[in-house]
């Protein structure tokens, strides 16, 4: 049995932060419902087009859920049917924009007049306080605001992490606050609101950064190095001799242990790479005799050798292979994941936490859009056939 089992969300979440929670949550063995516009939110058309006429994005984050239509603006008939679902619910997801709870009846007092134990999940760009708090806002935003991109990237060019973190932060973050508002409600029967945002994930993540100047009085200069690690021995971006990226990451004793494999045992007593500051302070020196002995040999020498040896090092793969890539296959950190009506799959992430027991679900199927109405509105919610076919002539699913 899987651990949320008899756990049902629903997901009025938008884009990456909400939706990855209910993603998680489903793989845990929730039931979740995407509960969207007929029309289908911009979330599903935002980018390259799959021959779905959906993005891979919005697929992946849908596997495993079941989809349910409501038009929230048709007003009392559409909060009045939220409500007989709400009812039959265990926890609410929404990081919808600025007033608009008010006006859906998705705010914790108005679900918690539905169902007293309900649990809600908040999400917003900046927090429910402060100048900004009504301002609409995405994770590159949430990166700049951070400090984390003034020191990322090179030169004069401040450059934001394509991987959407702070996104997936915060779902990860609303994921534990659900995990732990389930176990407050078994010890005492009350619902909690989460409260949760994108400013402050990336603030959490960034925390070492924005304080290391007050702490230690010295600053990085120059700011931004690209793939060097500020502050140790070695960590950046190597090519081999066939051209190939890896990226290497020897600090503290490992340092010594990479400099005995390149046979300089003359630069493991050299007191100017006795500690990893002192290092980095003559990376001029150091840096470039270990990229010449890299670029000496193969990508494929360098694993064995930092294999043989437990030298952190990793290739630099395409975006494109990353599924081909070994050890991403014995993993099995993919699975297949098909359109309920066979006519497209793709591949989607597996459940990331694995445990000792079997208690996670990779039902990883996408669903069309609005195709567990029945099952929600009719057979859940307890809807006749006619009615169904009324709400949907006056558009309100």
């Amino acid at each position: 049995m899987e651990i949320l089992t008899g756990v049902r969300v629903l997901d009025v979440g938008r884009f990456i932060a909400i939706p990855y929670c209910g993603w998680l949550l489903a793989r845990l063995g929730a039931e979740v419902v995407r509960v969207e516009s007929s029309r289908g939110e911009f979330d599903r058309y935002a980018g390259l087009l799959t021959p779905t006429g959906q993005t891979v994005l919005f697929l992946s984050m849908i596997s495993g859920k079941k989809s349910a239509t409501l038009n929230f603006e048709r007003g009392d008939k559409a909060k009045e049917l939220f409500a007989k679902l709400v009812a039959k619910s265990d926890v609410v997801l929404e990081n919808v924009a600025r007033d608009t709870p008010e006006r859906w009846g998705l705010t914790y007092e108005d679900l918690c007049k539905i169902k007293p134990d309900i649990i809600l999940v908040h999400s917003t760009a900046y927090g429910s306080e402060g100048p900004y708090k009504d301002r609409v806002g995405f994770d590159p935003i949430a990166q700049a605001m951070s400090g984390a991109m003034s020191v990322s990237g090179l030169d004069e060019a401040p450059t934001r992490t394509m991987v959407p973190y702070v996104d997936y932060g915060t779902a990860l973050h609303a994921v534990v606050g659900v995990v732990s508002a389930l176990l407050h409600r078994s010890k005492t029967g009350k619902g909690l609101k989460i409260d949760v945002s994108l400013l402050r994930t990336a603030l959490t993540f960034a925390t070492a950064l924005t304080e290391e100047y007050r702490a230690t009085g010295r600053i990085r200069e120059p700011r931004r190095i690209g793939n060097r690690g500020y502050w140790v021995a070695f960590t950046d971006l190597c090519w081999t001799k066939d051209g190939k990226g890896i990226l290497v990451s020897a600090i503290g004793p490992l340092m010594r242990r990479l400099l005995r494999a390149m046979g300089r045992e003359d630069l493991v007593s050299d007191p100017r790479f006795a500690t990893d500051s002192k290092a980095f302070e003559n990376r001029d020196v150091l840096d470039p005799i270990i990229k010449e002995w890299v670029a000496s040999k193969t990508r494929d020498e360098i694993e064995e050798i930092a294999g043989e040896l437990a030298i952190p090092v990793g290739p630099l793969v395409d975006y494109a292979e990353v599924p081909d890539h070994p050890q991403v296959k014995a993993e099995r950190m993919l699975v297949e994941a098909p359109l309920s009506d066979g006519s497209f799959k793709m591949a989607v992430p597996a459940c990331p936490i694995r445990f000792s027991e079997g208690v996670f679900r990779d039902n990883a199927a996408i669903p069309r859009l609005g195709e567990h109405n029945e099952e929600i509105w009719g057979k859940l919610c307890g809807l006749s056939t006619q009615e169904l076919a009324r709400l949907k002539d006056e558009g309100v699913i």
